[in-house]
C-alpha cells in the first residue's frame, strides 16, 4: 500500500529537470483506433495527460487531482528500460515528457501554468511519480493541451 501524501511538494532534487517521464496512453484517449489508418501513429492530445479526478486520487493518498507518470532515472535505476511500464498494459502506448518542460509550462497565448512533480511509489512500481498542477485543479484542458505540445512517444500506439 501506498503511504499517504499530505501535500504536493515539487521534487526537483530526486526528479531534476534533465529527468524524462512516462504517461501510459491508450487508444480511447487519441480518439480511437478506427480514427487510424492502418501502419498509421496516432496522434498525443490533451486527453492523454488529463489528472485523476479527485475522488480517485484521495482513494489513492493523494491529496488532489493529480497525473500519473513513471520517472525514468528511478525505473532505469532499478534495471528496467521503458517497456516495463507497459507489461499488462496491452493496447497502450507511453509517451515521454521531460521534468523541466512541465515545470516551465506555458499555455498557447504563452500565459505560464507550472506543473509539479513528486515521486509517489507504489509496491508494483517503485518509479511511480505524480504531475500536480501549482494554480488549478484539476488540471484544465488548455494545460494538458500545453503538456501534449511538449511531449513525444517513446513506444508509439500504431494501428496493426
Amino acid at each position: 500500500m501506498t503511504e499517504a501524501a499530505a501535500a504536493f511538494e515539487d521534487d526537483a532534487e530526486r526528479i531534476p529537470d534533465s529527468a524524462i517521464l512516462y504517461r501510459r496512453v491508450d487508444w480511447d484517449k487519441i480518439g480511437g483506433r478506427d480514427k487510424y489508418p492502418p501502419g498509421a501513429t496516432g496522434t498525443l492530445n490533451g486527453n492523454c495527460f488529463t489528472d485523476y479526478p479527485e475522488w480517485r486520487a484521495l482513494e489513492m493518498g493523494l491529496p488532489g487531482p493529480c497525473m500519473s507518470v513513471g520517472v525514468a532515472p528511478i525505473l532505469t535505476g532499478h534495471g528496467h528500460g521503458p517497456e516495463k511500464m507497459l507489461e499488462d498494459w496491452e493496447g497502450y502506448g507511453l509517451a515521454w515528457i521531460r521534468a523541466g518542460d512541465l515545470r516551465m509550462l506555458e499555455r498557447a497565448d504563452k500565459s505560464p501554468c507550472p506543473q509539479g512533480i513528486m515521486l509517489f511509489p507504489t509496491a508494483d512500481e517503485p518509479w511511480h511519480g505524480v504531475v500536480f498542477d501549482h494554480a488549478e485543479r484539476p488540471r484544465k484542458g488548455a494545460v494538458c493541451k500545453a503538456i501534449a505540445r511538449v511531449a513525444g512517444w517513446e513506444i508509439a500506439l500504431v494501428n496493426e
